[in-house]
C-alpha cells in the first residue's frame, strides 16, 4: 500500500513539473508580451510628440504642414484636363505621350514625319501649357487631397504628374527641333515646376515618381546639347534649373516613417487584409512582434544620418544584417519578409539621381566652356573655369565621368546601372572608351540603351 502511495506520488510529481515549467513559460511569454506592448505605446508617444508620422491621420497633417494650399485648385484642374487630352491614334504616334522613339539626335537635321502633326497638338494644348505656366505664381510643393488607407492610399495626384510632365516634355522637344529657344527654356522650366509641385517627400512610391520627374527634364537638357541652338545666357539659365542635390539626411526618415505608418495601418486592419497579408496581419497584433518591426524601421531611418554618400553601401550592409537575423530569430523573419529590400531601392534611386544630375551639370559645362574658350576642354577638371568643382564632374562612387572630343563633338558618360554590365570588383563603372549600341545588344534604340552618355555638338 505504501509502495503504491509512493508510485502516486511520483507521478504526480513528475506530472507537476512539466505543468510549473509550461505555467513559468506562460507567465514569462506574458509578461515578454506586456512589456514590449508597452515598450511600443511608449515609442509611439515618443513619436507623436515629436510630431513625425505614425499613422493615417499624422500623415495627412504631416502632408498639410509641408505643403501650400493656394494652387491646389489649379493644379488639380491641370491634373484633370491632361489626364483626359489624348487623342487616341494620334498621341500614339509621337513621342513621349505615345510609342514613338525620341529623336536622334535632337536638333532640325532630324527626319521627323509627324513633326507638324506634333505642332498642331501642341497649338491644340497651349491653353493647357499656359495654365501650367501661370501656376508658377504658387508656392510649391502643392496639397491635393488624399485619403490616407494605409497600403491602399490611392496617389492619383502623384500618377498624373508623369502626364503632366509628358506633354511638357514634347513641348520641348518640338522647340528644341524647331530652334525656339525661348518656348524650349519655357518648357524645361515648367518640367522642373511640375517636379517641385509633387515633391511630397512621403511614400516611397511618390518620391520615385517625383525622382523620374527630375529625371526626365535633365535628360531633356542633355539631349538638347545635340543642337547648337544655345546662348552663353541661356546655358547659364539652362544650369539653374538643375535641381540641386537631395537632402537626404532630411528626407530619409520622413519617407521611413511615411513607410511604416502605411504598413502599420493597413496590417492591423484585419477584416481587410487577406491574401499574401493574411499572416502577417494576425502576426502584427503581437506585441513583440509590432516591437521589433518597430525596432527594424528604427534602424532603417538612421541611414540617412550621413548623407548620400555611402548610402546605397549602407542599405546593402544593413540590409544583410538583417536577414542574418531573420534566418536565426522567428520573430525577424516575417518581418524582414514585409520590410524587404525596399529601402536598399530607393538609396540606388538617390545615388542614381544624383549621378545624372552630376552629368547634366557636367554636360552643360562643357558647352559653357567651349562657347566661352572657343575650344573643346582637354580634361573635365578645365570645367572649373566655368564654376564647376571636380566633384561635380564625377559620380558618386565611380569617379570622374568619362570624357572624349571626336569629330568636332564633345561626349561625357556616366556608368550603366545594368549588372550585366558590370565589371570586376575593383574597377570603375564608367567605362574607359566611350559606349556604343554594340555593347547594349539587348535594346532596340541608342536613345534608350545610352541614357547616360551625353553628347554636345
Amino acid at each position: 500500500m505504501s509502495s503504491m502511495r509512493l508510485r502516486l506520488q511520483d507521478i504526480r510529481l513528475w506530472l507537476a513539473i512539466p505543468l510549473v515549467m509550461i505555467l513559468v513559460a506562460a507567465c514569462w511569454f506574458a509578461w515578454r508580451e506586456w512589456n514590449a506592448a508597452q515598450q511600443f505605446d511608449r515609442a509611439l508617444a515618443q513619436l507623436r510628440s515629436e510630431h513625425r508620422v505614425v499613422d493615417n491621420a499624422s500623415a495627412e497633417a504631416d502632408l498639410r504642414a509641408r505643403t501650400h494650399t493656394e494652387g491646389t485648385a489649379a493644379w488639380n484642374r491641370i491634373s484633370y484636363r491632361c489626364s483626359n487630352s489624348w487623342t487616341g491614334s494620334l498621341t500614339d504616334r509621337l513621342p513621349h505621350l505615345g510609342n514613338a522613339p525620341q529623336l536622334y539626335p535632337l536638333n532640325a537635321e532630324s527626319d521627323w514625319d509627324e513633326a507638324s502633326q506634333a505642332g498642331e497638338y501642341l497649338t491644340w494644348m497651349a491653353p493647357l501649357i499656359d495654365e501650367i505656366d501661370a501656376a508658377s505664381s504658387y508656392p510649391t510643393p502643392v496639397w491635393q487631397p488624399i485619403l490616407f488607407d494605409g497600403f491602399s492610399t490611392l496617389l492619383e495626384p502623384l500618377q498624373n504628374s508623369r502626364q503632366i510632365a509628358r506633354l511638357l516634355a514634347l513641348e520641348t522637344e518640338y522647340a528644341i527641333y524647331t530652334s525656339d529657344t525661348k518656348r524650349a527654356l519655357r518648357g524645361l522650366r515648367l518640367m522642373k515646376l511640375t517636379a517641385d509641385a509633387y515633391d511630397w517627400n512621403n511614400f516611397l512610391v511618390g518620391k520615385l515618381i517625383n525622382i523620374a520627374l527630375h529625371g526626365m527634364q535633365e535628360q531633356m537638357i542633355r539631349r538638347s546639347l545635340q543642337a547648337d541652338i544655345w546662348s552663353l545666357e541661356e546655358l547659364v539659365e539652362l544650369r539653374s534649373l538643375i535641381a540641386p542635390a537631395e537632402d537626404i539626411q532630411q528626407i530619409w526618415p520622413q519617407l521611413v516613417d511615411s513607410e511604416r505608418a502605411m504598413s502599420v495601418e493597413y496590417l492591423a486592419d484585419r477584416q481587410r487584409t487577406n491574401g499574401r497579408w493574411a499572416g502577417m496581419s494576425w502576426l502584427s497584433q503581437i506585441p513583440s512582434i509590432r516591437q521589433e518591426y518597430w525596432r527594424m524601421t528604427e534602424r532603417w531611418s538612421t541611414l540617412g544620418s550621413e548623407g548620400l554618400a555611402g548610402l546605397v553601401q549602407r542599405s546593402h550592409q544593413m540590409e544583410d544584417d538583417f536577414a542574418a537575423e531573420a534566418r536565426s530569430d522567428v520573430l525577424s523573419n516575417p518581418i524582414y519578409a514585409l520590410l524587404g529590400p525596399a529601402y536598399s531601392s530607393i538609396a540606388t534611386a538617390f545615388q542614381r539621381q544624383e549621378d545624372t544630375r552630376r552629368l547634366t551639370l557636367t554636360a552643360l559645362g562643357i558647352k559653357q566652356f567651349q562657347m566661352t574658350e572657343k575650344r573643346w576642354p582637354e580634361n573635365l577638371s578645365e570645367l572649373e573655369a566655368v564654376g564647376l568643382s571636380p566633384t561635380e564632374t564625377s559620380t558618386l562612387t565611380e569617379g570622374p565621368f568619362g570624357f572624349e572630343v571626336a569629330d568636332d563633338k564633345a561626349y561625357v558618360w556616366s556608368y550603366d546601372p545594368n549588372p550585366r554590365m558590370q565589371p570586376p570588383m575593383g574597377v570603375s563603372k564608367v567605362s574607359a572608351t566611350r559606349p556604343t549600341l554594340a555593347q547594349q545588344e539587348d535594346i532596340a534604340t541608342a536613345q534608350e540603351a545610352l541614357w547616360f552618355l551625353a553628347e554636345i555638338w
